[in-house]
C-alpha cells in the first residue's frame, strides 16, 4: 500500500508528484515497473525504473553503449551490468534507440535519456521489414511496462517478436494519461489525434508511408487506434491520412472496451476534476449500457471499416479472469479492496459494430491487466497470439498493395471521352449476331481433356490423326500457362470454325478471369467484319486494341496528351499506323496487368498491306527474352501473312467428330416441322459427308430446307448430290442463281459493293443494273420489291440478311467469286457482264448519277443526308469501282456529266470525304476536276488528266495541286511519280507526308534521288508534321542517312510539333547521339509547348543532364506557359533548383501568367533575398481574378520585406487583411 500513501502524502512536493491512475490496467494488477516509477520517499533510491535512450549513432555498438552506461550511473557496480537488461533496437536509420532498467538515472551519458516513453519508440527493425507492428497501451499504463511480465520482466514486443518475425518493424506508442491531475484535461479524440500525428510523422521521416500496419491495442489503446483510423478516413484528401488509412491491414485488440468499462468508484474519485468527462464517456451504467459516446464510436468505426477494400482483419481477445475493483476507504485512500468483476466484458471486448468473417473473438486465461503480459516464449497465451499475428503479417502486404493500386475505373468525364475514342464500338461486332457463336457443348475439348472416342466416324480426315501439329488441349494450356510471352497461330481451311474458336477463347478467358478475382489478366480482341471494309485495316485493329487497354484508368492516363484531350479525339481516328503502333507498344509496356491476352481472328481477310507489318511487329514483341507481358492468339487460313511464324508456333485446326455431331444435331433440330420424321436420317447422312467443315453443313441444310414436300429419298438425294468441295458447291449454287437477272445482280452487289447494302438501297441498285431506264422516274417504275423471304428462297445458301443488311455467307465465297471472273459472263437472261463485276457496279453508279431528273431527289430529302438511300452509295463509291481509264471505255459521256454536268454538285455534297475535308479547309474549295481527284484521292482520274486520255474532261495541272497531293492524296502522288515532269523538284512534299505516304516517300527517295535533296527545310517540315512527322524522320535516315543533319532549327521545329514533339525529339536524341545539341533556344521553345512542355523538358534533363542550360530566361518562359507553368517550375526547382535565381522580374511574370499558382514555391526558394517592390504589388493588384489572394499571400509571406509607397498603400487597403497589415506597419487608412 506504500504507493497509495505516496500519492496522498502531503510530504510529496505538489509539482513533483506523478499522479498516475492505471485505468488501462485499472490499478488492479499493478506491474512491478510502476512500483519503480512511483516509489515512496523511503525507497526511492533503491527502486529500479525503465529508461529510454534516443539519438544513439548507428556506429555505436551495444558493448560500447553498455560501457558508457555503466560509467554514467552513479555508484553502479560494473560487474552487475547484466542487470541493466540493455537492448538496442536495430534500425536502418541514422540513429538508434535503446532501453534499460536502473535504480538511478545516468548522468552525462551524451544521449537523450527519458523514462516516460512518450511518442513513438522503435524496438526493432528487420533488414527487410515488410510490416509495422505498433502497440498502444491503456490509460494509466506505460509504453513498456504495460506489456511487461511482473514475474520475468520480459517485454514480449521487444524480447520475443523480433526473433519470430525478423521481417517486421516493432514500435510502441506512449502518451501521458494522468486522469487525476487537476491541471490537465485529456479526451479520447485528443489522444487519438496526437497518436495519428506522431505516427504519420514517423512514417514520413522514415519514408514508409505505405507500409502495412498491424495495430496492437490494450484497453483504451484500442479506442485510440479506432479513433485515429476514423480521423484519417474523414480527412483522406490529405495524402498522409490516406496512406495511413489504406495501410491499416490488421487490428489485434486486448480487452478493448468497445461498449464501456466497469470503473467502480473512479467516477466518484474524479467527480470534480477536469478529466471526469473522459471517465463518464468510458463508464458502463448500472444496466451495462454503453454511453452515448461509445455508441457513436461503434457506428463511426463500422462506417470506417466498410470503406476498407480489402477489409481489415480484426482479432478481439477478452479476459476470462475477474479483477478487484477500486474502493475509497474512510480516510479517503484508494485501495483494491472492491468486489471482483470483469472489467471489460466479453460483449464489450468483442462488439466492434459488425460481424463478418474478418473478425475473430478469442478468450485468454488472464485478468484485464495481464492480457498483454506473457511470461516467456513458451507461454501458451503468447503462442496463440503469435500464431494469429503471423497470419496478419502474411496477409498484410497483399491486402495493402491492393488498396494502393490506382483506380481502374474511368471517371465519368474520362468515360465520356473514352466513348468518343471507341468509335466504332469495338464490342459491336463481337456481341452482334453477325459473328458466329459456338454451339453449346462444342470446343470443350480445348479446355478440358475428353476421353478418346472408341469408334471415330470414318470421314476423310485420317491425315490429321498423324498430324503432330493439330491443335490439342495441351497446346492451348501451354499457351495460357506459359511463364514467358508467347504466340499461338491456328491455321484452318474455310468453314472449319476459326472465328467460332476465337469467339470461344475470348469468352472462356473473360469468364475464367472474372471468377478468379485475384487474376490480373486483361483480355483484348479483334474480329474482322468482312462485310465492313473500314474495319479491315491494321489501323482499325490497333485502335480497337488501344481502346480496350485504355478502359483501365491507369492506362487511359498514359495515352498521349492529344488522345486524352476531349477536344482532339479526332486526332485518334486520323492517326496513322506507326503513331498508333507506338501508342499500343507504350500501353503494353506500362501495363499493370500480369498478362495481356490478345486474340486477333482471321489474319487472312485484311486487304491492307500494313497488316503484315502489324503481325510482324506483334510477333517480334513476344520473341526471345521479351519484357512485354503479352500473349498472342491468331487464326488464319494458310494464305494469310503468317510466314514469320515457325512450326513450333503453328497448329492446324481439326474440328473433332463430337463437335461436328453436336453442331449437326443443333442445326437439324431447328428445321421446320415438315422434317420431323427425317431428322435422324439427316444427321446420319451429314455425318458421312460433312468432313470437318461446318460451312458445308450449313449450306447443305439450306438446300435441304428448300424441299417443300420432303421425302426420305429427296432428302437423301439432296445431301448426296451436293459437292463435297466448297468450290464445286459454290459453282453449282451460283449457276442455279444466275438463271435470273435479278438474282445475278443481287449477288454482284452483295459481293462487290464497298459496304453492306440495305434492302431499300439494293432495290434501286438492282433496278439501275437490270433495266434500260434512262431517268430516275423510269427506274422507279421498273424497280422490283425485295424482301428477306424472296432472297432467302433463291439465294439463302449464299447470302445472309442481318439487321436489314445483306452479306455473303463466308469470306471463302467472296474469294471464290473474285477468282472465277468467267462465271459472271455466263447465266442470266439479258444481264451479261462485259467487264469486271466491280467495274460494272461503277458503271451503274455513273449511269444513276447521270439521270437528268436526279436533282429532284433533294425535294424528297428534307432531312438530308439519309444514308439508307442509294444516291449516297453512288455519290461516295462510284469512283472506287473503277481502276483505270480502260475501265471507262464507252462511258466517257457519263463520266463527263458526273464531273462537269449539272449533277456534279448533287453527288459532291453527298460525298462525306469531300464535305469533311472542305469544311475543315484541308483542301481548296474550288471544284475543278483535279481538285476532286485530290480531295477524294482518285488516282486513275489524275492519270487521265495527266495523259489527257479523255479530252472531254481535260484540265491543266497546277503546282499548288501537286503540293496538296503530297499532303494527303497518296494514290494521286503515285500517278504523279510516274510522270517525269509532273512532280516538282522542291523537296517540301517529303516533309509534309501523311500517315498513308510512307511507301510513296520511299518511292520518291528511291526514284527521284537525284532531284530531291534532304535540306534543313525538308527536315523542319517533317519535324513539324503533327500527323506523321515521326514516320518521315524514321524513314529519312534509313534511306538517306548521310544527308540528314539535325540542326538547331530542326530541333526547334520538332519542339513546335503539336502532338509528337516529345516522340520526335526523343528519336533524334537516341538515333543521332552527340550530333544533337540542346541549345538555349531549343529549351526556350520547348517550355512554351502547350501540351508536352514538362515531358520535353524532363526528357532533356534526363538524357542530357548538365548540358541543358537553365537560365532565368528559361524560367521566365516556363512561367509564361499558362497551361504547364506550374509543373515546369516544380520540375526545374526539383532537378536544377540551384541554378534558378528568383528575381523581382520572375515574381512579376508569375503573377501575370500563373496567377499565384507557384508564387509560394518561388518565395520559399528565393528566401529573404527577394524584395517585394511596388512594381510587384501593383502587378498583383491588376490581376482581376486572383489579385486579392495573391496580395494576401505576399503580405503573409513577405510582409516585412515590402517597400511601402503610396501606390502600395492604395493597392492593399482595398481588403481587410491588407488594412490590418497597414495598421501593423503604423499606417492608418
Amino acid at each position: 500500500m506504500g504507493w497509495i500513501s505516496a500519492i496522498t502524502s502531503s510530504a510529496y512536493p505538489a509539482g513533483a508528484t506523478i499522479i498516475v491512475l492505471l485505468l488501462g490496467l485499472l490499478l488492479l494488477a499493478l506491474p512491478r515497473w510502476i512500483r519503480f516509477a512511483i516509489p515512496s520517499p523511503s525507497t526511492a533510491s533503491a527502486a529500479p525504473m525503465c529508461y529510454r535512450i534516443q539519438q544513439i549513432p548507428a556506429t555505436v555498438t551495444e558493448t560500447e553503449l553498455l560501457r558508457q552506461l555503466v560509467e554514467s550511473i552513479p555508484g553502479f557496480d560494473g560487474l552487475n551490468s547484466a542487470s541493466l537488461r540493455l537492448k538496442i533496437a536495430r534500425s536502418l536509420g541514422q540513429s538508434r534507440t535503446a532501453t534499460f532498467i536502473s535504480a538511478k538515472a545516468p548522468r552525462n551519458l551524451g544521449y537523450h535519456v527519458d523514462k516516460n516513453f512518450y511518442g513513438i519508440t522503435l524496438l526493432f527493425e528487420g533488414e527487410n521489414a515488410m510490416v509495422d507492428i505498433i502497440a498502444v497501451h491503456g490509460l494509466g499504463s506505460h509504453a513498456i511496462g504495460g506489456f511487461q511480465s511482473k514475474e520475468t520482466q520480459a517485454v514480449w514486443l521487444r524480447d520475443f517478436l523480433p526473433k519470430d518475425f525478423p521481417n517486421s518493424r516493432i514500435l510502441v506508442y506512449g502518451y501521458g494519461s494522468a486522469v487525476t491531475d487537476k491541471d490537465s484535461k485529456i479526451s479520447i479524440e485528443g489522444l487519438a489525434r496526437s497518436f495519428l500525428d506522431s505516427y504519420k510523422a514517423f512514417r514520413q521521416t522514415t519514408e514508409t508511408t505505405q507500409r502495412p500496419i498491424i495495430f496492437i491495442g490494450h484497453s483504451l489503446g484500442g479506442l485510440l487506434i479506432k479513433e485515429a483510423l476514423i480521423l484519417a478516413n474523414q480527412n483522406d484528401k490529405d495524402r498522409e491520412n490516406s496512406d495511413f488509412f489504406k495501410s491499416a491491414s490488421g487490428l489485434m485488440f486486448f480487452g478493448v472496451p468497445n461498449m464501456g468499462i466497469n470503473l467502480g468508484k473512479l467516477r466518484e474519485i474524479t467527480r470534480d476534476q477536469l478529466n471526469n468527462q473522459l471517465i463518464m464517456d468510458l463508464q458502463l451504467d448500472s444496466e451495462s449500457e454503453p454511453t452515448p459516446y461509445m455508441k457513436t464510436l461503434l457506428g463511426r468505426f463500422r462506417s470506417c471499416h466498410e470503406k476498407q477494400d480489402p477489409p481489415m482483419r480484426i482479432i478481439s481477445y477478452y479476459e476470462e479472469k475477474m479483477t478487484d475493483t477500486l474502493m475509497v476507504d474512510k480516510s479517503g485512500k484508494i485501495s483494491r479492496g472492491g468486489h471482483k468483476c470483469f472489467m471489460v466484458t466479453e460483449e464489450s471486448a468483442c462488439q466492434i459494430g459488425f460481424m463478418n468473417n474478418t473478425h475473430d473473438r478469442l478468450p485468454l486465461p488472464s485478468n484485464h491487466s495481464n492480457l498483454v503480459k506473457f511470461l516467456n516464449e513458451a507461454d501458451d497465451s503468447y503462442i496463440r497470439v503469435r500464431n494469429k499475428l503471423r497470419r496478419l503479417i502474411e496477409e498484410g502486404p497483399d491486402v495493402v498493395s491492393k488498396r494502393f493500386v490506382p483506380p481502374t475505373k474511368l471517371s465519368s468525364e474520362e468515360k465520356r471521352h473514352w466513348a468518343d475514342l471507341n468509335v466504332p464500338d469495338y464490342r459491336a461486332f463481337y456481341k452482334s449476331g453477325k459473328l458466329a457463336k459456338p454451339t453449346e457443348g462444342t470446343l470443350q475439348w480445348l479446355v478440358q481433356e475428353a476421353a478418346a472416342e472408341k469408334k471415330p466416324f470414318p470421314y476423310q480426315y485420317d491425315k490429321y490423326e498423324r498430324d503432330i501439329h493439330c491443335l490439342r488441349t495441351k497446346d492451348f494450356e501451354a499457351w495460357q500457362k506459359s511463364p514467358m510471352p508467347c504466340a499461338l497461330l491456328v491455321l484452318g481451311q474455310p468453314g472449319q470454325g476459326k472465328s467460332v474458336l476465337s469467339n470461344f477463347i475470348v469468352s472462356h478467358l473473360q469468364q475464367q478471369h472474372s471468377v478468379h478475382q485475384k487474376s490480373s489478366v486483361k483480355v483484348i480482341y479483334f474480329f474482322c467484319n468482312i462485310k465492313d471494309n473500314n474495319s479491315r485495316t491494321a489501323s482499325s485493329v490497333l485502335r480497337a486494341l488501344i481502346v480496350q487497354l485504355s478502359e483501365d484508368q491507369r492506362l487511359f492516363q498514359t495515352l498521349p496528351n492529344r488522345f486524352q484531350d476531349p477536344k482532339e479525339y479526332r486526332s485518334f481516328h486520323s492517326a496513322g499506323f506507326y503513331d498508333l503502333w507506338s501508342t499500343f507498344q507504350d500501353l503494353v509496356s506500362l501495363s499493370p496487368y500480369d498478362w495481356i491476352h490478345c486474340i486477333i481472328d482471321g489474319l487472312d481477310v485484311y486487304p491492307d498491306p500494313e497488316m503484315r507489318s502489324l503481325v510482324q511487329k506483334l510477333h517480334d514483341m513476344v520473341q526471345g527474352k521479351s519484357a512485354y507481358r503479352l500473349k498472342l492468339f491468331f487464326t488464319s487460313r494458310p494464305t494469310g501473312p503468317v510466314d514469320m511464324f515457325t512450326a513450333e508456333l503453328r497448329r492446324n485446326l481439326r474440328p473433332p467428330q463430337k463437335d461436328i455431331k453436336i453442331f449437326i444435331e443443333s442445326q437439324v433440330e431447328s428445321l421446320p416441322k415438315r422434317f420431323k420424321n427425317f431428322k435422324r436420317e439427316i444427321v446420319d447422312s451429314l455425318m458421312k459427308f460433312a468432313g470437318g467443315t461446318f460451312l458445308w453443313i450449313h449450306i447443305v441444310l439450306g438446300e435441304v430446307q428448300k424441299l417443300r414436300y420432303p421425302t426420305s429419298l429427296s432428302v437423301q438425294e439432296t445431301i448426296e448430290k451436293t459437292p463435297l468441295a466448297l468450290n464445286e458447291l459454290y459453282t453449282t449454287l451460283i449457276q442455279t442463281a444466275f438463271k435470273d437477272d435479278h438474282d445475278k445482280a443481287i449477288l454482284a452487289w452483295v459481293a462487290y459493293a464497298k459496304k453492306p447494302l440495305t434492302l431499300e438501297e439494293l432495290e434501286m441498285a438492282v433496278a439501275a443494273m437490270v433495266t434500260n431506264a434512262n431517268s430516275l422516274s423510269e427506274c422507279n417504275k421498273q424497280k422490283a420489291s425485295l424482301d428477306s423471304d424472296s432472297i432467302h428462297e433463291k439465294l439463302g445458301a449464299l447470302i445472309d440478311i442481318i439487321d436489314n443488311h445483306l452479306y455473303l455467307i463466308h469470306q471463302s465465297l467472296l474469294d471464290f467469286l473474285k477468282g472465277q471472273q468467267e462465271i459472271w459472263e455466263k447465266g442470266g437472261l439479258t444481264l451479261k457482264f462485259q467487264r469486271h463485276p466491280s467495274v460494272e457496279l461503277g458503271w451503274v453508279c455513273l449511269k444513276y448519277l447521270s439521270f437528268s431528273d436526279l436533282t429532284f431527289i433533294d425535294k424528297s430529302e428534307p432531312h438530308f443526308p439519309n444514308v439508307l438511300l442509294f444516291p449516297h452509295y453512288a455519290s461516295n463509291h462510284w469512283y472506287e469501282h473503277i481502276q483505270s481509264a480502260e475501265d471507262l471505255t464507252g462511258c466517257a459521256e457519263k463520266l463527263k456529266y458526273a464531273l462537269k454536268g449539272q449533277n456534279k454538285l448533287f453527288w459532291l455534297k453527298r460525298n462525306y470525304r469531300w464535305e469533311q475535308r472542305a469544311s475543315r479547309s484541308l483542301f481548296p474549295l474550288r471544284k475543278s476536276i483535279f481538285s476532286i481527284s485530290l480531295v477524294l484521292d482518285i488516282g486513275w482520274l489524275a492519270r487521265i488528266l495527266i495523259d489527257n486520255s479523255i479530252p472531254e474532261i481535260s484540265e491543266i495541272l497546277k503546282e499548288r495541286d501537286l503540293m496538296i497531293a503530297a499532303g494527303g492524296a497518296p494514290k494521286v502522288v503515285q500517278e504523279l511519280l510516274r510522270d517525269k515532269d509532273a512532280f516538282p523538284k522542291d523537296s517540301m512534299g517529303v516533309g509534309k507526308a501523311t500517315p498513308k505516304s510512307k511507301n510513296l516517300i520511299k518511292i520518291l527517295l528511291e526514284h527521284r534521288s537525284d532531284e530531291i535533296k534532304i535540306t534543313e527545310n525538308v527536315l523542319r517540315e517533317a519535324a513539324m508534321n503533327y500527323i506523321n512527322g515521326k514516320m518521315v524522320l524514321e524513314l529519312l535516315p534509313e534511306e538517306r542517312g548521310g544527308e540528314v543533319r539535325i540542326t538547331e532549327n530542326v530541333l526547334i521545329s520538332a519542339a513546335m510539333n503539336r502532338h509528337h514533339a516529345k516522340e520526335i525529339l526523343k528519336l533524334m536524341l537516341e538515333e543521332r547521339g552527340e550530333e544533337v545539341q540542346i541549345t538555349k533556344n531549343v529549351v526556350l521553345t520547348a517550355v512554351l509547348h502547350l501540351k508536352q512542355a514538362k515531358e520535353i523538358l524532363e526528357l532533356f534533363l534526363d538524357m542530357r543532364g548538365d548540358e541543358v542550360q537553365i537560365t532565368n530566361g528559361v524560367v521566365n518562359r516556363a512561367l509564361i506557359n499558362t497551361r504547364n507553368g506550374k509543373e515546369l517550375i516544380e520540375l526545374l526547382l526539383e532537378k536544377r533548383g540551384h541554378e534558378v535565381r528568383i528575381t523581382e522580374s520572375l515574381i512579376e511574370t508569375e503573377i501575370r501568367f500563373q496567377e499565384g499558382k507557384v508564387l509560394e514555391l518561388l518565395l520559399e526558394k528565393g528566401g529573404d533575398e527577394i524584395q517585394i517592390t511596388e512594381k510587384v504589388i501593383l502587378a498583383a493588384a491588376k490581376n482581376n481574378s486572383r489579385g486579392r489572394r495573391i496580395l494576401e499571400l505576399l503580405l503573409e509571406k513577405r510582409g516585412n520585406k515590402i517597400q511601402i509607397t503610396e501606390k502600395v498603400v492604395t493597392a492593399v487597403k482595398e481588403f481587410e487583411s491588407g488594412r490590418k497589415w497597414l495598421e501593423q506597419q503604423g499606417i492608418v487608412c
